[in-house]
């Protein structure tokens, strides 16, 4: 999927927030999250952890999915 590479393509800023959420997940501290976050808001990389959580670690086709029902809502 083009989207998938894109999605975890360091060369776009979506690595600013998924390296976040998987610190998170993988048990560091929240200070810790919240060092990484690289002057990002936390509440899409908390929501990115969740997924995460939620359909397994790195499923980044579950966070595409999430994102466009999200969109679809707004």
């Amino acid at each position: 999927f083009f989207f998938l590479e894109i999605l975890v393509n360091k060369n776009y800023e979506s690595g600013d927030y998924i390296r976040p959420a998987i610190s998170l997940l993988n048990g560091h501290s929240f200070t810790n999250f919240l060092e990484n976050l690289n002057q990002r808001l936390p509440l899409y990389p908390l929501l990115i952890s969740l997924i995460f959580k939620i359909f397994g670690q790195e499923n980044f086709l579950a966070v595409l999915i999430t994102n466009s029902l999200i969109f679809g809502l707004i």
